[in-house]
């Protein structure tokens, strides 16, 4: 699996169809890092930020290989589950470079104190969130949508769901308490959060396989 994921990883990243999500995130982090003082709700931004490029880029990733070269890979890989997951895990870990980023910049640049356990929040709420991210593309991705219009369609209602909808897991939640809770509150809560995506992620996931499947 581990050389799978390689491969995918490197062959996404010789498209370069990467570039404009990437570039998307930096030109949205510049404008969060502007804001003076705690970075926490500059972590919350960038919540609500890598939720978006989690499922743009996971459907990057998903839709990489033309559907003949997908025949060729899931031949040699020994089957379509195995080869989903693979790409799923590559999107995560392009996210993960973006985590880094948006986790590392924000204390260099606030005029606020920053602690280890803010650090620590704001890194397992973005996690949280490009985990639901890559989950929600894996269904906005082929073959279970071949047209690209109407998986930005998708994916675009499902981001300003979780924004705007009151308790929406996980974005809408995590975003309100990076916002309002107090700092030594949040690991409990954010704990809870994660348990909870993890099951709606894993959902999202085998509804995902078992509709490639089918149309595979």
């Amino acid at each position: 699996m581990t050389a799978l994921v390689r491969y995918i990883t490197v062959d996404s990243w010789r498209s370069f169809r990467w570039f404009a999500p990437v570039l998307v995130f930096f030109a949205a982090q510049a404008i969060f890092d502007a804001e003076p003082g705690s970075v926490l709700p500059t972590y919350a931004g960038s919540v609500a930020l890598l939720f978006f490029i989690a499922i743009w880029l996971t459907v990057v990733v998903s839709n990489s290989e033309d559907p003949v070269q997908v025949d060729v890979t899931t031949s040699a890989a020994g089957g379509h589950m195995r080869v989903r997951l693979a790409k799923l895990a590559a999107a995560y870990l392009y996210c993960t470079v973006l985590i880094v980023i948006a986790l590392t910049v924000p204390p260099l640049v606030s005029s606020a104190h920053t602690t280890p356990y803010q650090v620590a929040s704001g890194a397992a709420s973005q996690a949280i969130s490009v985990l639901a991210g890559v989950a929600v593309g894996s269904v906005c991705s082929r073959p279970i949508i071949n047209q690209t219009a109407f998986s930005v369609l998708l994916g675009v209602m499902v981001g300003l769901g979780e924004l705007i909808v009151p308790n929406a897991p996980p974005v809408y939640q995590l975003v309100k308490l990076l916002n309002e809770v107090k700092p030594h509150h949040l690991g409990f809560l954010i704990g809870a959060i994660a348990a909870e995506t993890v099951v709606l992620s894993t959902i999202f996931v085998g509804t995902s396989i078992r509709v490639a499947r089918l149309k595979n």
